[in-house]
């Protein structure tokens, strides 16, 4: 079996942090990722999805777990996305 890395990047349906995932997305380090300059590593976000229901958005690489979108909820985000990709 081929192992792939893969980064995860935790982000918030604020617009603040929506930005700055775009950024990261469009002219940082994970647009290098995402155009497959590094085979084998695989960037991803993930964040608290709107109806309580895991998601996987494949085309933009998102994740959406069943889980709050607060400061004191990244525990259980962080778990959530681990879960959803085993």
């Amino acid at each position: 079996m081929k192992r792939k890395t893969i980064i995860l990047a935790m982000s918030c349906n604020q617009p603040f942090f929506q930005d700055e995932e775009l950024v990261v997305r469009t002219r940082g380090y994970a647009r290098y990722i995402l155009d497959g300059y590094f085979p084998g590593i695989d960037f991803w976000t993930y964040t608290a999805s709107v109806d309580d229901k895991y998601h996987i958005n494949k085309r933009e690489h998102k994740l959406s777990v069943p889980t709050g979108d607060g400061l004191y909820d990244t525990f259980e985000k962080t778990k959530a996305a681990f879960q959803l990709l085993i």
